[in-house]
């Protein structure tokens, strides 16, 4: 079984199911790899590599810009429209339909 402590944080434990069940040396906060074949520490490849060597970083996700006018705000694609704005929105959206519909009743009963 091997054992590594990466900056004496983090342990990895690799070995096969028969060497880790019922070890109870392993730390909790350990990774534990169970393999097929029983390995050494010598059988796993050294990486050292500086941070700034790394190229294949996630890309972080940017926070959008909140709008509060859907309106004002309509072409942007780099905008996202906060819950209360999507709601006046709506509700004026509503009751514009709502007095064109009156409008066009009255016209119609010729009130």
């Amino acid at each position: 079984m091997a054992r590594v402590k990466v900056d004496n944080k983090l342990n990895v434990v690799i070995g096969t199911k028969a060497q880790i069940e019922g070890d109870t040396s392993i730390p909790e906060n350990s990774i534990v790899v169970v393999t097929d074949d029983e390995l050494t520490v010598d059988d796993i490849p050294a990486h050292n590599h500086t941070k700034s060597e790394i190229t294949d970083f996630p890309t972080i996700p940017t926070v959008p810009t909140i709008s509060t006018d859907i309106t004002t705000d309509a072409t942007s694609d780099e905008k996202t429209a906060s819950p209360k704005a999507v709601k006046t929105y709506v509700d004026n959206a509503i009751s514009t339909v709502i007095g064109d519909i009156e409008t066009i009743l009255d016209s119609i009963l010729g009130v």
